[in-house]
């Protein structure tokens, strides 16, 4: 586990990979089945390359036992007993979680007109701490998002992710990717922890938040001195 959460994790590397997903929807309503939380969430590891080694090898072991592995690891529909081994995995490697709670109802008007300018913002707000306590220095940092599946929109989105990081990183040399979660087993990883920390946040259910509790760097409610709810 890490000495100090807020340091980090590569300092002086070549490179620095950002692993990052979205829980939660962007709809603004009061409705049955949308959520109240917007939560963007990244992970940063010591040695992506050694968790996605363990991973896919636990894929490989519930594939022998009959599971459905064609995609990989998704939280959200998985058994408990999949994402419990999936923590099990992560457990064993050293990682740093941050995290950046949006209560949809307190953000006002002007920063939701539009979905991709929600996306934006709140990817700025996340990267502009998650930068200096993840990254600096470094030659080179990748951060790589789940690729949301709006086809209209996915190319706006993956622009959003760009422009957010142009304002958060001034001056650190970065590339922004926006993959298919089921490419990559790291995704697949901030999809578990993502998904632990919406479950506290909307359900208060803190079943799979307890296996990452001592990585968390920062979880951070953006409006929480937010009184009033605007729908």
């Amino acid at each position: 586990m890490l000495g100090d959460q807020r340091k980090g994790l590569l300092s002086g590397d070549r490179r620095v990979c950002i692993f990052g997903d979205e829980s939660g929807d962007m709809n603004f309503l009061r409705k049955p089945g949308v959520s109240r939380h917007f939560v963007i969430t990244t992970v940063t590891f010591a040695d992506h390359g050694a968790v996605q080694r363990d991973l896919q090898e636990l894929r490989h072991d519930l594939a022998t036992a009959g599971a459905d592995m064609r995609n990989g690891f998704h939280a959200s529909s998985d058994q408990q007993h999949v994402r419990d081994q999936v923590f099990d995995v992560l457990a064993g490697h050293d990682f740093a979680v941050d995290a950046t709670i949006c209560d949809k109802p307190k953000a006002a008007p002007p920063l939701r007109q539009t979905s991709v300018d929600f996306y934006r913002s709140a990817w700025f707000w996340h990267m502009q701490r998650v930068v200096p306590d993840r990254c600096l220095p470094t030659n080179e940092l990748l951060v790589i998002a789940a690729e949301i599946n709006v086809n209209a929109k996915r190319a706006a989105y993956h622009d959003a992710l760009r422009v957010a990081m142009e304002r958060a990183a001034p001056g650190t040399p970065y590339l922004t990717a926006f993959w298919p979660a089921a490419t990559d087993l790291c995704i697949q990883a901030a999809d578990h922890c993502g998904w632990a920390i919406f479950r506290k946040w909307e359900n208060r259910d803190e079943r799979s938040y307890r296996h990452i509790a001592d990585r968390i760097g920062r979880e951070y409610d953006l409006f929480r001195r937010g009184t009033t709810e605007y729908y």
